[in-house]
């Protein structure tokens, strides 16, 4: 993805939106409609890397698929990004307890307005179910779905190419929200609780 972000929202919530997801018609429809498609990329892969958790080192697989554009945007302004993402981890100890976390939906840059100087300001929407965890069994425990709507600031170094885009972590800022959430606003001990909830199964 284009738009993996930190930022002051916490670690968990970040992922949750910033790689991925969204509901163009909802923001901006006048300017989206100028829009024209630069690039389309249909993506899948699988990855696999190590993490500590909640205490844990985990083993942690990752399945991913999706397509991702790139679209103009009127008048002088740097283009935008969209994905429809789905993105399955598994994550075990070596005692073989694990759960698993879901990721799907659509993300999309449905803004982009200029700043000042090289810097510009997305807005976006991330729609979907962005945010499940499971028991390796496959049964849900905690579910984090419905919008969001993201502001940020990204730094095009004076140019159009994405490749060499520099994302303000500090920026990132939460507008909007609709649906259930709760990784705005759990604490790293109730995430931990519901991890543990998962494996325990």
């Amino acid at each position: 993805m284009r738009r993996h972000a930190g930022a002051s929202l916490g670690g968990r919530f970040r992922v949750a939106i910033a790689g991925v997801a969204s509901l163009a018609v909802l923001v901006s429809a006048a300017a989206q409609a100028q829009a024209r498609v630069i690039d389309r990329e249909r993506y899948s892969g699988t990855s696999v890397g190590h993490e500590v958790t909640c205490g844990r080192h985990l083993r942690v697989e990752v399945t991913f698929s999706g397509i991702r554009m790139t679209k103009s945007s009127p008048g002088d302004l740097p283009p935008s990004s969209s994905d429809n993402y789905n993105i399955h981890e598994v994550l075990t100890t070596t005692d073989g307890e694990g759960y698993i976390i879901d990721q799907a939906g659509l993300y999309n840059e449905v803004r982009v307005r200029h700043a000042r100087g090289t810097l510009y300001r997305y807005t976006a929407i991330n729609v979907g179910q962005v945010f499940t965890i499971r028991t390796l069994g496959g049964k849900a425990v905690e579910r984090n779905h419905g919008l969001l709507e993201i502001t940020f600031l990204m730094d095009t170094k004076g140019d159009f190419d994405p490749g060499n885009d520099v994302f303000l972590e500090d920026s990132l800022r939460l507008v909007r929200e609709a649906g259930k959430h709760p990784l705005v606003s759990e604490s790293d001990a109730e995430f931990c609780a519901h991890v543990e909830t998962a494996i325990q199964g």
